[in-house]
Formats: structure tokens, sequence, C-alpha cells
């Protein structure tokens, strides 16, 4: 059946009997299909063609899949386990499983910083050290008072050290990165740190501040010259040249007003945990500066107390 609208047919239907010969292109729904794809046939992927049957089988089992049926054959059990089989129900039990076959981040072993978490054990080892290892605590008590520096340089103990509250002395930096701000002191000052005559560990600081020139938050720190980290140490009498040591910040802590002004009022700074490793010999710094200040800062008149803590060995 055939309707003729105008200059076009409307719509056209037809029933063939026997074979239908297309010569050109089978448009349907505006896809153009210019072929057929059939089994055994190379696979083309395309919006121009269309698949038998036979040709979709073939594609799928050619990735592998397979439309046999059956049972697994057998189940071996691997290291740290025991059981499996061939037959039945098949069960697989943890076994005879060694230290050695656990994941190491989650066995903490006799030697190893001990990590308070509850996603790792401890072997007895590890338990045993725990319960023995102990440490004596104490605290070196200081105060210290320096003009800050429009620079926004760090500010370490003078040439009388921590015994005397005036610092003046230009580390020669003004950031703030644990790890990486590195000073640089003159041979004629290296000497004004703290040295520690026996192995330590320095856990963190508590301090307190007060800005008597202005509402600017202060920060403290300590740096830390150490052989451990080569080059910084102090130099002694072996150095050349005029720069002694180079210690590096470590331990930093900027000032809490809570909530109030800085100005010619109290703030406290504190860190904890920070578990810096001395041996006999080392020597830190102590330090201030305006918070964020790299250059043009204000030159603020600043008191701090520093409260330095220490965890000692008892062997």
């Amino acid at each position: 059946m055939i309707k003729w609208v105008g200059s076009k047919i409307e719509y056209f239907k037809a029933k063939f009997k026997g074979d239908v010969e297309i010569d050109g292109n089978l448009n349907l729904h505006d896809t153009n299909i210019q072929a057929i794809q059939e089994s055994a046939t190379s696979f083309s992927d395309n919006d121009t063609s269309i698949m038998t049957s036979a040709a979709i089988a073939d594609k799928i089992e050619a990735y592998g899949y397979s439309t046999a049926t059956g049972d697994i054959t057998g189940v071996i059990a691997g290291t740290g386990l025991s059981g499996g089989g061939d037959d039945g129900n098949i069960t697989l039990n943890v076994s005879g499983l060694t230290v050695s076959e656990i994941a190491a981040a989650a066995i903490q072993t006799s030697g190893e910083s001990f990590v308070d978490n509850d996603t790792s054990i401890m072997t007895s080892a590890a338990i045993n050290d725990k319960i023995n290892t102990k440490y004596a605590n104490s605290i070196i008590s200081f105060v210290g008072q320096a003009t800050m520096l429009a620079s926004g340089n760090w500010i370490l103990p003078g040439k009388s050290g921590i015994s005397n509250h005036t610092w003046n002395q230009d580390s020669g930096v003004n950031t703030e990165t644990n790890a990486t701000s590195e000073a640089s002191i003159d041979r004629r000052w290296a000497h004004n740190g703290v040295r520690v005559p026996f192995a330590c560990i320095v856990e963190g600081i508590s301090c307190a501040i007060s800005n008597a020139g202005g509402n600017r938050q202060v920060t403290v720190g300590l740096f830390f010259s150490r052989d451990a980290d080569g080059t910084t140490a102090v130099t002694w009498g072996t150095h050349t040249g005029n720069i002694s040591s180079e210690p590096i910040l470590q331990i930093h802590a900027d000032a809490d007003n809570e909530g109030g002004s800085y100005s010619g009022r109290p703030s406290h700074a504190e860190v904890t945990g920070s578990n810096i490793s001395m041996a006999a010999g080392d020597l830190f710094y102590p330090a201030i500066k305006l918070t964020g200040v790299t250059s043009e800062g204000s030159t603020d008149n600043v008191y701090a107390t520093f409260n330095v803590h220490i965890k000692t060995l008892i062997s």
C-alpha cells in the first residue's frame, strides 16, 4: 500500500515473497546500515553494520567466556592455610601463619618506634620493649626578650646565651618550615645554644608570650644543630670562614591568644609529640619571630618564657 501526499510518499507498506535484494544502503531510523557481520567474519566496531546472532555469540566467546557448565575441580591451600580438596564442600583454614607472612605495616616488632593505633599488632619482643622502656622527664626553662626584625628573621640568643634575657642574634632566615628552615650562625655566636650532655629526646615546648609592641602574633621555635644532620652541626675549632653552624628548625608553634588581642596581653604556644632525637653534645637554639612576616615587618618588643620538654631513656 502506497499513499502519495503532495510530493512525497507518506508511508509505504509491502509484503515480499522470496528473496529481497536492496541495491544500496538500508537506512533505519537515521542510521545508514551498510553491512551485516556474520559468524566467522572479522569484527568491526562501528555504527554502520549489524550482527547476526551467531556473530554476537562469536564475539562474546572471544572474550574468554564459556557456555560450558561444571564444577571447580580442586582448591589448594596456599601459604598460611590448611584444608582444601577436590570433591564436595571444601573448607580452608588459617594455619601455621608466621610473622613474615603478615604485612610489615601491620606488625610492630622489637626496636621499632611504638605506634598507638588499632590497625597493627605487636610481637612479644615489642610488647616487652614497651613495658620495660621508661623515660625520665625533665624541663629546661628560660626567658627571652627581643626586638623583632623588619625582615621577619628569627632572632636567637646573643653571646651570653639563654642566661641573658636580651636576644639579638639575627638567624638569617625568616621561613617557618620544620626540617627545612635553616639558620646561619657566625662562629662568634655558635656557642649560644643549649648543649645536651647525654642522648635524649626533645618532646616539645610550652611557652608564654607577650607582644609589647602591638597586636601581632608571635611564633616561637627551636633550631637544632646535630651531628646526625651533617653540615648543620657546630664545627667547634675546626671550621673555616665565619659560619660555624647552620641549625635546622625542627619545632615551632604560633602564639594563641584565645580570641583576644596580642598587644600587651599574655598568649601561649605549645607543641607536643615532636620527639627530636639528640645525641650527647648536640645543641638546640631557641628563637622568636613575628608570625608569617618575611619583609617590612614591625619592630615589636616581644617577651617569651620557654619550657623545653626533654625525655631521657632509663636503662
